[in-house]
């Protein structure tokens, strides 16, 4: 991993609000690890269990207020920059996720829009979240390719719902399928 020569956990560096929404937040026992400071009083936080993005006013996404998401790395399925010649974005990616990631909007709540001077430690963090998801991988003992094929059942077996809504597969079509595709699991 390389090596980040700033404290990239160093919280002083978030908005107040931020730093108050996030030890709200925080379990007992929950390291931060790293944080971005995103455009518009934005900012993601890394920590041993999970990943935050805090979001704060209009530009945010948020209206008057905040606005926090978190998800746990075992929900997490990939994350994602992109750099562009101003801007960029930090994008969290998993099941339930929004995965409009280009052209994603500013206020989505799993994308973190970060400038030009922030691309080495989005990189960075991006490296460390990487780690912190393969390391609860193989905690619960599960593998990355497995979990994607789980994911992809789950995907069939909607579309396979649909085309028996739809009138396409019979009702005992689906039902075959469906079991066939559940005794993989």
């Amino acid at each position: 991993m390389p090596k980040y020569t700033d404290d990239p956990a160093n919280p002083f560096q978030l908005h107040p609000d931020a730093v108050k929404a996030v030890q709200e937040s925080l379990m007992s026992g929950e390291r931060v690890l790293s944080i971005v400071q995103g455009q518009f009083n934005a900012s993601l936080i890394a920590t041993d269990r999970r990943v935050f993005v805090y979001k704060r006013g209009f530009a945010g996404g948020a209206g008057f207020g905040r606005r926090i998401a978190s998800w746990e790395y075992r929900y997490i399925s990939g994350i994602q920059i992109e750099t562009g010649p101003i801007t960029g974005r930090l994008s969290v990616q998993g099941p339930g996720i929004s995965d409009r990631v280009r052209g994603a909007n500013w206020g989505d709540a799993h994308v973190l829009t970060i400038g030009r001077k922030d691309y080495d430690r989005a990189k960075w963090t991006a490296t460390l979240i990487r780690e912190q998801m393969a390391r609860h991988l193989q905690l619960v003992g599960v593998e990355g390719p497995a979990q994607a094929q789980q994911a992809d059942m789950f995907e069939q077996l909607h579309k396979l719902g649909e085309l028996r809504d739809a009138g396409i597969v019979t009702p005992a079509e689906f039902e075959a399928k469906k079991a066939e595709l559940l005794s993989r699991m």
